[in-house]
């Protein structure tokens, strides 16, 4: 065997370690779309293309926790803009699992008005799922709410807001563009004040987060 196919060889069996590798770090238990996240070792970009590549509804991170099922009230999700981190507890209180997720304005404050930038806080519900022709996936949310609108009229009535504004809508939480998972690596703040995730995410998300569960975000 001359050296050139030697290697290949070797190049082709480190090619297939890292990938396997990186796929059993990903079904060895829970919480594991975060560790990714926020791993900063060399191997992170080969597990996370090998997560990206495997097929969700057979792995054992998946069947976890993942109910056939399930209702509104077996979920509740905890959006956390300052540590940019999605979490899906069980209905009795348990951490199943975090995603890396970006939003709007930088400066990661409340949603005062139409056109700001900002992702609302508050306490909201699914309120639909539809493929998107830019952002893979879609899940609405119920904003605004009563709770919404009580911020917004006190805003504008003290002056923080011009009396001409309007409160917007149109949030949820989406995939990314095509081949744009960078930007939740590197944090970007990119949307008009959605919550954005890696398209293998919402992926995830979408096919068992059912349509009326709660979802919290806060600073």
């Amino acid at each position: 065997m001359n050296s050139k196919l030697i290697a290949l060889c070797s190049l082709s069996f480190f090619a297939l370690v890292q990938v396997q590798t990186g796929y059993a770090q990903h079904s060895s238990g829970r919480l594991q779309a975060s560790a990714m996240y926020s791993s900063d070792n060399g191997g992170y970009v080969d597990a996370e293309h090998a997560y990206y590549r495997a097929p969700l509804r057979k792995s054992k991170v998946y069947a976890d926790y993942i109910k056939a099922g399930a209702g509104k009230e077996d979920y509740y999700i905890v959006i956390e803009k300052s540590k940019y981190s999605l979490a899906v507890y069980s209905a009795s209180d348990e951490l199943l699992v975090t995603y890396p997720v970006v939003f709007g304005n930088d400066d990661l404050g409340d949603k005062m008005c139409e056109g700001d930038k900002r992702t609302p806080e508050g306490t909201f519900y699914i309120t639909g799922k539809k493929k998107h022709k830019l952002w893979d996936k879609y899940l609405t949310l119920s904003f605004p709410n009563e709770e919404s609108y009580k911020k917004f009229n006190e805003r504008r009535a003290d002056g923080s807001i011009p009396a001409s504004a309007s409160i917007g809508g149109g949030i949820g939480l989406h995939g990314t563009w095509a081949n744009d998972r960078v930007a939740i690596d590197r944090k970007e703040n990119w949307t008009s004040g959605c919550v954005s995730t890696k398209n293998c995410y919402i992926d995830e998300l979408f096919s068992y987060i059912p349509i009326g569960t709660k979802v919290i975000i806060r600073k």
